[in-house]
């Protein structure tokens, strides 16, 4: 399998102060990664998302309402996001992200990256 379309999606089951269930979602696809909490009783993600590439040190945290478009349902498997870069070069490129069960389109930088996604609870 080639390395730019290698991707592994995880979910850690971790217990929270109000018992709450939640899980880490982390999608690789070619040199960039996402990464968030997901809480496994509504199927939502919960709080912000860590985006990082090979092209920057520290990875950066994107508040959900800095996307355009954001749905997670891990029951179906199903994962979309529209993040929109306000013109700030200091934040990733705009890029569009779509996950249905084994598999994902990560769209950026006029690049269209293909990726396998495994869904595993942990």
């Amino acid at each position: 399998m080639h390395t730019r379309f290698v991707q592994v999606v995880a979910f850690s089951v971790l217990a929270a102060r109000t018992a709450m269930a939640t899980g880490s979602l982390d999608f690789k696809a070619g040199e960039y990664g996402l990464s968030m909490a997901v809480s496994l009783e509504s199927h939502a993600v919960v709080g912000p998302i860590r985006f990082s590439s090979s092209a920057s040190k520290e990875p950066t945290l994107l508040q959900q309402r800095q996307f355009k478009f954001l749905k997670c349902d891990t029951n179906k498997q199903q994962f979309q996001a529209e993040y929109v870069n306000p013109g700030d070069p200091a934040l990733p490129k705009s890029f569009k992200v779509s996950v249905k069960g084994g598999q994902g389109t990560l769209s950026i930088g006029g690049r269209r990256i293909s990726f396998s996604a495994d869904w595993v609870i942990q």
